[in-house]
């Protein structure tokens, strides 16, 4: 089973409702938010946690597990409890996916057309910039593929331990490592491109939308 809860910031919230949420930070998440100097970032942190607490409840896992969040060598997030779960925001969406079956990534990139896409050709494999160069170096398709690179390599966890044009990411099951990976992509926006990665072909999604401008209900 993998759930997607996922939600999209269009305003600050407001203050007591801030501070409602901010107050089930454990606290080396609370320094970290500290530290965004903007208050789309802030918010996209907070409300990241506040996904992933509202997800521990639907799966039956004490929200007090939270205080156990930890990171690893590579930077990636882990909590002491039978689950795995990966967080990703861009603009103004917010995601966050938990399994208590599979290892997971997921990623979520607002599509940008300023950005010049023949300046990223070394990410990817010589298959995938063919693909890219048919497409006429369309921005939804290359971020369709940047965001199937992403979630990859966040489900791996191991950081860019290997050139990101050696994993290619066109079929629908990607071999990294002498490992089967699935990636399985939604229209949670259209403005956004998305994916997921697990490790079983055959798992159950569902994409749950939470409303984070009245008060979680799994956060009293």
């Amino acid at each position: 089973m993998v759930r997607i809860y996922f939600c999209k910031i269009k305003n600050p919230l407001p203050n007591e409702l801030w501070e409602y949420y901010h107050a089930f930070l454990p606290p080396i998440e609370r320094q970290k938010n500290s530290k965004y100097l903007r208050w789309e970032d802030r918010h996209a942190h907070l409300i990241g946690k506040v996904l992933l607490r509202h997800g521990l409840t639907e799966f039956g896992i004490n929200t007090k597990k939270l205080n156990t969040i930890n990171y690893t060598s590579f930077g990636r997030p882990y909590l002491n409890a039978p689950i795995d779960f990966n967080i990703s925001h861009s603009g103004e969406m917010v995601v966050c996916a938990l399994s208590n079956e599979n290892k997971i990534g997921i990623d979520i990139e607002k599509i940008d057309t300023t950005i010049n896409v023949s300046d990223f050709d070394s990410i990817f494999s010589a298959d995938e910039w063919q693909y890219l160069k048919n497409a006429y170096f369309n921005h939804r398709v290359f971020f369709k593929l940047w965001v199937r690179k992403e979630s990859i390599v966040k489900a791996i966890g191991e950081g860019i331990t290997m050139p990101l044009n050696q994993i290619n990411i066109l079929p629908e099951s990607v071999v990294v490592k002498n490992k089967h990976w699935s990636l399985f992509e939604f229209l949670l926006d259209p403005d956004y491109c998305f994916c997921l990665t697990t490790v079983n072909k055959y798992c159950s999604i569902q994409n749950v939308p939470v409303n984070i401008y009245s008060p979680v209900k799994s956060m009293h």
